[in-house]
């Protein structure tokens, strides 16, 4: 199954490059951009350009909507925990609502593939980020825990997971 037919007009998908994951990484949402960075402990646009240039991680994708980088994605297997990965995502700031709802239609897509071949997917949610909640959730996801001190900066996290739907 490819996400590419179910493209809307203007967008495309293609591997991402260092540029794209620079190009995001400069128009992420300022709530995306403290959360990724609470997690790692350092600037989120690193963090976009080591996932899309680091080797033996899925192959990090790009959204393009009107021939302009507007999301970066992809999924890591879980080490050592065979069958489970997170998935993760990083939106410019910049798409209009038309443009966010595509991509939401598409996540749920991108989602019910990537769960062929990984029956567990899972992800961590700083809790200042409602609309990443709200987003995991509508894609499915629920809820599974609570991490009171998580990540670099020892932040509250949720932790949300999926299972393979029968």
């Amino acid at each position: 199954m490819s996400l590419a037919k179910h493209l809307p007009p203007g967008c495309a998908v293609r591997r991402a490059t260092r540029q794209d994951a620079l190009h995001v990484g400069n128009l992420l949402r300022p709530v995306d951009r403290a959360e990724m960075e609470a997690l790692e402990g350092r600037p989120a646009g690193d963090m976009l350009v080591d996932r899309v240039t680091s080797p033996g991680l899925a192959m990090p994708r790009v959204l393009t909507i009107r021939m302009e980088p507007a999301v970066l994605y992809g999924v890591v297997a879980c080490q050592g925990l065979p069958g489970e990965a997170t998935p993760w995502l990083a939106t410019v700031e910049t798409l209009t609502l038309d443009d966010l709802t595509e991509v939401m239609w598409m996540s749920r897509l991108q989602i019910d593939v990537w769960q062929y071949r990984w029956p567990t997917l899972q992800a961590v949610c700083d809790t200042r980020n409602l609309f990443h909640r709200q987003w995991l959730e509508w894609l499915g996801f629920v809820a599974r825990g609570h991490l009171e001190s998580f990540g670099a900066a020892h932040l509250p996290f949720d932790l949300y997971v999926r299972g393979k739907r029968r």
